[in-house]
C-alpha cells in the first residue's frame, strides 16, 4: 500500500476516534433531586446545562435509587443518542422516614443517573421501562373498580415529648386540640371523585397524639379523647393513654351511597371532662394525618393523578375531557400510551399491575434539583487527619482563619465537602445517617491515628421544610435562629471506651451573613 494511502487511513481512523468521543463526552454522574411522587422528565437541555458532554448513547443512561436500578423511558428520536429535543422519564417517590409519611430530616430524595462511555464488561444492561402493549393476552376482567389512597398531612408543629426517643420518631404535627378551644379543627375533604356506585365504603383512619400528661391519673378515665363529625353529625370518638404513643382513630365506615361526590367537612374536638375533684380535665393532643380509602371513579382529576385498581384487570378506560393525550406509568416499571376510546377518553389494554400514574399532555413533573457529581475518594483507606472538618463549600472560607491555627499547632487537617459524604455514604441523599456512616469509615479506616477532632460547619435550622422564618415552634420547642448557633452530635460511631473517643464538641454552626464567626471565637469573643 502506498505511503499515503496509509497515512490517509490512519487519519481517518483518528478523525472517527474523535468524532466518537466528541459524541460520547466523558463518564459523568448526576443527582436527579425529587420531593413528590410522580414521573419525572428531563431533557437533554438541562442536562447539558448541568454538566453532561457530548450526546452519549441512549442505551447507556443509567438510574439508581440507593444502588437498585430504577427502570427509566429515554425519547431518543430514534438515532441512539441522547442529544437536543431528547429526554429521560423515571417515576420518582419522595423521601419517607422509618416511621413517619416524610422524612423528619430532609425533604429531598435523590436518584442518580450515571452516564458511562461504554458498559462495563459483565455488567447488567441499564433498567428500561417496558410497554404492556406490546404483549398478547390479558388476564382478568376489564372495567375494574378503582380505589383511592389519600393521605392528608401538613407540618406545622414541631414537638419532641419527654421519654425514650426512637430512631425515625415523627417530629411534626399538624395541629393542636385542647379542652377550651372555641371552635374544632376543621379540614375540607375533597371527594369529588368519589364513585357513588362503588362496592368499597369511605374508611377514614386519624392519627393523633396525646401532649397533656396528667399530674394524677383519673381512675376509669383515659388521658385523652377526642369526637369527630363527618358533615355536622357525630361519627365517632376515641380515647387513649399516653403510654400508648400515637394512637389510630379508625372512624366507622361510610357506604359509598351515603357519601355524594364533592366536598365534605371532618372536624375534631376535644370535650371538656369533670375529673373526680370537680375540676376540668386538661386535655391536650395533636393531630398528625388524616388517611382516606374510597371507591373512585375513573377520571382524570388534573394533568396528573394517580389510579389503584381493587383487583386485576385486563383494560382501564379513563375519562380525561379536553386532553390530546394520556400516558400510563406503572409501579411496577410499565409505560403505556393511551388509545383514543371515544370523545374523551383513553384505553389501556393489557394491564400490568394495580398502581399506575397518569399524566396527561406530556405535563412531566420537573426535578427540584439537577447536579452534576464531583468524584470524591472518601470511601477509601488513603487518608487521616487529625482535625476533620465536614462544610458546605459556602462556609469554607469563613473557617480557613481557624484551620489555619489548626495546623500551625501540628494537626494534620482535612476539609470534607458535606456534598461528598452523601454522595459516598448514602447515594447522593442529605440525611444524618450518611454522617455517621463517614465519621464510622474515618475512624475504623483511615490511615492511623484516626481523627481526634470533628468540627460540622452548616447553618442550623430543625426545619427542614427549609422555612425557618416562619413561627411553626412552640414555646417548648427550640427557637430556629440565624448566626453562630451549636448543636450536640447525638450519635457517635466511636468505641464505648472513653478514652479511645475523638474529642467531639459541640459544632458551632455558621451562615454566610456571619463569617466573622471563626474569628471571633479565635479571639474567645464566642
Amino acid at each position: 500500500m502506498p505511503q499515503q494511502h496509509r497515512i490517509s487511513f490512519a487519519f481517518a481512523g483518528a478523525l472517527l476516534a474523535a468524532m466518537a468521543t466528541a459524541a460520547d463526552g466523558a463518564p459523568s454522574r448526576f443527582r436527579i433531586e425529587v420531593r413528590d411522587d410522580g414521573v419525572y422528565g428531563i431533557t437533554y437541555e438541562a442536562l447539558a446545562a448541568a454538566g453532561l458532554q457530548g450526546q452519549p448513547a441512549a442505551g447507556l443512561l443509567a438510574v439508581h435509587h440507593r444502588g437498585d436500578p430504577v427502570p427509566i423511558w429515554v425519547e431518543d428520536g430514534g438515532d441512539g443518542r441522547f442529544g437536543p429535543g431528547d429526554r429521560l422519564e423515571l417515576m420518582g417517590r419522595r423521601l419517607t422516614g422509618t416511621t413517619s409519611s416524610s422524612d423528619p430530616h430532609s425533604p429531598t430524595n435523590v436518584y442518580v443517573l450515571d452516564v458511562p462511555t461504554a458498559l462495563s464488561e459483565g455488567a447488567r444492561r441499564p433498567a428500561r421501562m417496558r410497554d404492556p402493549s406490546r404483549t398478547e393476552g390479558t388476564k382478568a376482567a376489564a372495567n375494574p373498580p378503582l380505589v383511592a389512597h389519600r393521605h392528608l398531612e401538613h407540618d406545622e408543629l414541631l414537638l419532641r415529648f419527654a421519654g425514650r426517643h426512637e430512631e425515625g420518631e415523627e417530629l411534626w404535627y399538624w395541629a393542636k386540640l385542647t379542652q377550651i378551644d372555641a371552635e374544632p379543627f376543621r379540614q375540607t375533604l375533597d371527594l369529588s371523585d368519589l364513585d357513588p356506585a362503588g362496592s368499597r365504603p369511605l374508611d377514614i383512619r386519624l392519627r393523633l397524639r396525646g401532649w397533656s400528661r396528667p399530674a394524677r391519673p383519673e381512675a376509669g378515665m383515659a388521658d385523652h379523647r377526642v369526637e369527630v363529625t363527618f358533615d355536622g353529625r357525630q361519627l365517632g370518638a376515641g380515647e387513649w393513654n399516653n403510654l400508648d404513643g400515637s394512637y389510630d382513630l379508625v372512624l366507622p365506615s361510610l357506604t359509598a351511597a351515603e357519601v355524594t361526590p364533592g366536598p365534605h367537612e371532618l372536624a375534631v374536638r376535644v370535650p371538656k371532662r369533670i375529673g373526680a375533684d370537680g375540676n376540668p380535665l386538661v386535655d391536650v393532643a395533636v393531630i398528625d394525618w388524616i388517611g382516606l380509602v374510597y371507591p373512585r371513579q375513573a377520571r382524570l382529576r388534573a394533568e396528573r393523578d394517580r389510579f389503584e385498581l381493587d383487583d386485576d384487570a385486563a383494560r382501564l378506560r379513563l375519562a380525561a375531557p379536553g386532553r390530546r393525550s394520556v400516558i400510563l406509568y406503572g409501579d411496577g416499571g410499565t409505560r403505556q400510551v393511551g388509545r383514543r376510546d371515544g370523545s374523551d377518553g383513553f384505553a389501556f389494554e393489557p394491564l400490568a399491575g394495580r398502581g399506575f400514574e397518569a399524566v396527561a399532555d406530556g405535563l412531566l413533573l420537573q426535578p427540584a434539583g439537577l447536579t452534576l457529581d464531583t468524584p470524591s475518594t472518601l470511601a477509601t483507606t488513603d487518608h487521616r487527619a487529625d482535625y476533620l472538618v465536614v462544610t458546605p463549600p459556602a462556609l469554607r472560607s469563613a473557617v480557613e482563619p481557624l484551620l489555619e491555627l489548626r495546623r500551625s499547632q501540628g494537626l494534620a487537617v482535612e476539609t470534607v465537602d458535606i456534598q461528598d459524604v452523601y454522595d459516598e455514604f448514602n447515594h447522593g441523599i442529605p440525611h444524618p445517617q450518611a454522617l455517621r456512616a463517614f465519621l464510622s469509615h474515618a475512624w475504623h479506616s483511615w490511615r492511623r491515628p484516626a481523627p481526634r477532632f470533628v468540627l460540622l460547619v452548616g447553618d442550623a435550622s430543625w426545619d427542614t421544610g427549609e422555612q425557618p422564618d416562619q413561627a411553626r415552634y412552640p414555646d417548648a420547642a427550640y427557637q430556629p435562629g440565624h448566626g453562630t448557633a451549636f448543636a450536640q452530635v447525638d450519635s457517635t460511631p466511636y468505641p464505648a471506651d472513653r478514652r479511645a473517643d475523638p474529642n467531639l464538641r459541640p459544632p458551632p454552626s455558621y451562615s454566610t451573613q456571619d463569617g466573622d464567626a471563626p474569628r471571633r471565637q479565635l479571639r474567645g469573643g464566642g
